[in-house]
């Protein structure tokens, strides 16, 4: 941040001396209803001082809400890149009925971000190695956060979920 009275006095005694010694050396005086007064002089020199300090200012601003937006884009993209393929990796894991690896690699994504998608699919590896209470918890969990997440298309998990009271006949939340 600019010290704007600092700047101003600054200012103030650069425009003196610089108008004193162009006075000095002057030849011709200027008819005096064509000068401006000192103070006028001085007034708009420090507007115009100001001017140009306020709009490096911004400029400023704007360079580091750039950096900042490269920053912030750049962490949560690697984040979510790193979500989505444990979450792919525990899905191919789940769906060939490694339920152990895909157990792991669905907590890995969950340390990132714990979504309903991913609670939905923790809630269907815990149904594959027999965790119905682990299941009903999580899925209860997804549901809550979104009612809309995809129930997969196994019968056996429809069929846990409508047992313990989850979704209704038409696969949406029951509870």
């Amino acid at each position: 941040m600019i010290n704007r009275p600092a700047l101003l006095l600054f200012l103030f005694f650069s425009i003196f001396i610089l108008h004193c010694s162009s006075s000095i050396q002057a030849v011709d005086p200027i008819p005096e209803e064509n000068t401006l007064s000192l103070e006028d002089s001085l007034q708009i020199a420090l507007q115009d001082s100001i001017d140009q300090a306020q709009a490096k200012e911004e400029e400023l601003r704007n360079a580091l809400i750039e950096l900042y937006k490269d920053e912030i884009y750049s962490r949560y993209q690697a984040q979510a890149n790193t979500l989505t393929n444990y979450y792919i990796l525990a899905q191919q894991h789940f769906y060939s009925g490694d339920y152990e690896n895909a157990l792991f690699l669905i907590n890995r994504a969950a340390l990132i971000k714990e979504n309903a998608d991913v609670l939905a699919l923790r809630g269907s590896v815990y149904l594959g190695l027999g965790y119905i209470n682990e299941f009903v918890n999580h899925w209860r969990r997804a549901l809550e956060l979104d009612p809309e997440v995809p129930i997969p298309s196994s019968t056996y998990i429809i069929q846990q979920l409508q047992n313990n009271g989850l979704i209704d006949e038409n696969l949406k939340k029951s509870f």
